[in-house]
């Protein structure tokens, strides 16, 4: 069913689509959405993007493949609004704390190139190295390219640009991951073994705890935010109760009431 609705025949006519699974992941409340981008066509589309990454996301996931961040996926992030979004609460990123997480794909391919170079290690052992190499390649070209893309919409780099681009950085979490092998290793066909043998290496189970721990995050922080606000509306009331009740307690009180009278 889903997949006739999803890319079958249904296709045309489905305008959003809602599917639950029992799933520990999204278990404590997180929802992803996959959003239809920005590139497509039609402006219903770029609409519903527009409006879950500006008012409604807690993360963004941005997929990348084994290249890292390219131009294209730094537009992605100024069309949609993303950086508009952050630029408003650069001074106070506490009161959007929205952050970026970065999935880069398709690593199991230059794990397999290098061992077919280096066949004394394993391929495991080769995916582990890449995918401690792309963490900090991958943060290095977010950097650039963002900057870049504000250069190439005609703007000038300013002090709030790159607070914002730093900001990014700063908090980006980025998770190698190899889904095929992942996939491989959870079918165990024998046509089609994996060369992991845990799916820890496939990255895929830490990206898994890293989204869930910034949605716990966000929960712990939500709630301190609301018993803050509590707490100071609370405060406010009893002063002023308290500014009500000492004008009542004055002795010339009851002759002013009587005049009004």
């Amino acid at each position: 069913d889903l997949a006739e609705h999803a890319t079958g025949f249904l296709t045309p006519i489905i305008r959003e689509i809602q599917v639950f699974w029992n799933s520990p992941l999204l278990q404590p409340g997180v929802v992803l959405v996959d959003l239809p981008g920005v590139g497509v066509a039609g402006d219903v589309y770029k609409e519903v993007t527009r409006k879950w990454i500006v008012e409604k996301a807690r993360a963004v996931v941005l997929v990348v493949d084994n290249r890292g961040v390219k131009e294209p996926d730094a537009e992605l992030l100024r069309r949609s609004d993303f950086l508009t979004r952050l630029l408003f609460s650069v001074d106070d990123p506490k009161a959007d704390p929205a952050i970026l997480i970065a999935a880069v794909t398709q690593l199991d391919s230059p794990a397999v190139d290098r061992y077919y170079q280096n066949p004394a290690k394993k391929k495991r052992e080769h995916l582990a190295d890449v995918c401690s190499e792309t963490i900090e390649l991958v943060k290095n070209q977010l950097r650039q390219q963002l900057l870049s893309a504000w250069a190439r919409e005609g703007q000038a780099t300013r002090t709030g640009h790159e607070r914002v681009v730093d900001y990014v950085v700063q908090h980006l979490r980025v998770f190698p991951v190899s889904a095929f092998e992942f996939r491989r290793l959870l079918k165990d066909d024998e046509d089609d073994r994996a060369f992991i043998s845990e799916v820890t290496q496939s990255g895929v189970p830490q990206m898994g705890e890293g989204i869930a721990e910034v949605a716990a995050l966000w929960r712990e922080e939500a709630a301190q935010h609301r018993e803050e606000a509590t707490k100071t509306f609370v405060e406010r009331v009893l002063t002023t109760l308290e500014v009500v009740e000492a004008r009542w307690q004055q002795e010339a009180r009851a002759t002013e009431e009587a005049e009004i009278l």
